[in-house]
């Protein structure tokens, strides 16, 4: 992480929706901001239920219309998920709620470094 890091941002969507055989959409399931860069891991269950933590993490409106994680689900095929950090130069005090379009906007002048994986899922 570079030294200058103040704050981190995450963003995770599925370029393969509905079928990777045919995509329509690029999902987002996940947009999580102010996350500070001590924080070593982030809770499923409460990215789901809050859209604000007790540490400042705020939470933005994924593609399920809602505030919160939303795991995958893939109703056919195997789906790529984009997990994308951004390292961020200074915390950005944006209120929760936001969209992933908005967040990548709001926060474009103070990205230091994106980083990415891409990991797959397919229902049995």
């Amino acid at each position: 992480m570079p030294g200058n890091t103040k704050s981190l941002a995450i963003v995770a969507n599925d370029p393969d929706a509905p079928d990777p055989g045919n995509p329509k959409i690029t999902w987002v399931h996940l947009v999580v901001y102010d996350i500070s860069p001590s924080v070593r891991s982030l809770s499923e269950s409460g990215l789901q239920k809050n859209k604000i933590s007790k540490e400042g993490i705020k939470q933005g409106t994924t593609d399920f219309k809602t505030i919160g994680h939303g795991s995958p689900c893939p109703p056919i095929g195997r789906h790529r998920y984009f997990f994308k950090l951004y390292a961020l130069s200074k915390k950005t005090n944006l209120p929760a709620g936001l969209t992933k379009n908005q967040l990548l906007n709001e926060i474009k002048d103070i990205i230091i470094k994106k980083v990415e994986i891409i990991g797959t899922y397919q229902k049995n």
